[in-house]
């Protein structure tokens, strides 16, 4: 005759079995966020230097596209004018955005719709977004824009859209026709230079991000690729001496380094 206490191996198929305990789940629970918190901090930089490499990537063809641009348009770096009003809003083959922009911020983030398709053929996965009838207006009627017509996460320093003389002084010149697409032979220091930065997926997502950080002044860094072809995340944000490096001007150009160092493409940015 079977006793009462009979281990649960001898009970037959219908026996119920013994449920976890909330003591147990927690631990399980536990457990697995902890693999998952390993998981994660082994992954995180593996995925930043990934996003970092393909961004340097994409930066140092976009330069190479930029000059085969300016071979073929003389010597000039890609710039919608705006008929030398840095004031009027800038339209792009007849089509003009939402929200209009003045010269500098319109060229600063659209100046890649001249350089893709025709010089640059962006792969998957990059940072070069088409516009669509929700982001801009036709100026005259007409389709909604066309395929060329882009918006890309590298910008483009804002002395590539004047000449070096417009940024020598502290005041703006009155010479509007400084107001242009700036030449490569005006890159006095190649290497010294930042033209394009790219400020999606490596600059300015997480600030707080170590990888993003200058462990020696503390400042924010952002992918730039100098006018030798060079990229690398560099210093962005603002340090002592910037007064005398960078210069402030108006039409929404930025006075800081990368965008409007003094005496333009022949200044120097670190």
């Amino acid at each position: 005759m079977r006793t009462a206490d009979a281990s649960n191996s001898d009970r037959g198929p219908g026996a119920r079995h013994r449920a976890f305990t909330i003591v147990e789940m927690l631990v399980s629970v536990g457990i697995v966020a902890l693999l998952i918190g390993l998981l994660v901090s082994v992954l995180a930089p593996a995925r930043d230097h990934a996003a970092t490499t393909r961004a340097l990537s994409t930066g140092r063809q976009l330069l190479a596209s930029t000059l085969m641009y300016a071979g073929d348009h003389d010597d000039g770096l890609p710039c919608f004018g705006a008929r030398g009003d840095p004031y009027e809003p800038v339209t792009f083959f007849g089509w003009r955005p939402i929200h209009p922009q003045g010269y500098f911020r319109a060229n600063e983030w659209h100046w890649a719709s001249l350089v893709v398709p025709d010089y640059f053929d962006a792969p998957p996965g990059v940072a070069i977004a088409a516009l669509t009838s929700d982001d801009m207006l036709p100026a005259a009627g007409g389709e909604p824009p066309p395929d060329r017509l882009f918006r890309s996460s590298f910008l483009m320093t804002d002395t590539a859209f004047a000449a070096p003389a417009y940024w020598k002084t502290d005041e703006p010149s009155e010479d509007l026709s400084l107001i242009r697409g700036t030449r490569t032979s005006e890159i006095a220091f190649p290497s010294l230079k930042g033209i394009v930065m790219e400020f999606g997926e490596i600059g300015f997502v997480d600030p707080s991000h170590s990888s993003r950080r200058d462990p020696d002044i503390g400042s924010l860094r952002v992918l730039a690729v100098t006018g030798d072809g060079a990229a690398a995340l560099r210093p962005f944000a603002t340090r002592p001496t910037v007064e005398q490096a960078a210069v402030s001007r108006p039409f929404g150009c930025w006075s800081t380094y990368l965008f409007a160092t003094r005496d333009g493409l022949r200044g120097r940015d670190w």
